[in-house]
């Protein structure tokens, strides 16, 4: 069984296909059971996608630029219904 570390360490290569089948059975389960691990492997699987679709509409100028962008892009896919009282995280700046 993997420990949490550990899949920190390979979540890159498992959302890119690139560990072996034993690997990859003892990723799913540790998925299965972790979610903590489990949000991890989201939360990266959905900036790699926003990163995607960013590159592909727009020319990136600048790494401070590109940050500013995902995290408005973020902002407004999740951004909680007015008047809920629910405030989104704070950015890291």
């Amino acid at each position: 069984m993997l420990k949490c570390r550990e899949v920190y360490e390979i979540a890159s290569d498992y959302i890119d296909g690139d560990l072996g089948r034993w690997a990859r059975i003892q990723m799913r389960l540790h998925l299965a059971m972790c979610r903590h691990c489990s949000r991890l492997v989201r939360q990266l699987e959905y900036g790699r996608r926003i990163v995607r679709e960013e590159a592909g509409s727009t020319v990136i100028e600048s790494a401070s630029t590109a940050r500013s962008e995902l995290l408005a892009t973020y902002d407004a896919r999740y951004a909680a219904p007015s008047g809920s009282g629910v405030e989104p995280p704070a950015h890291e700046d």
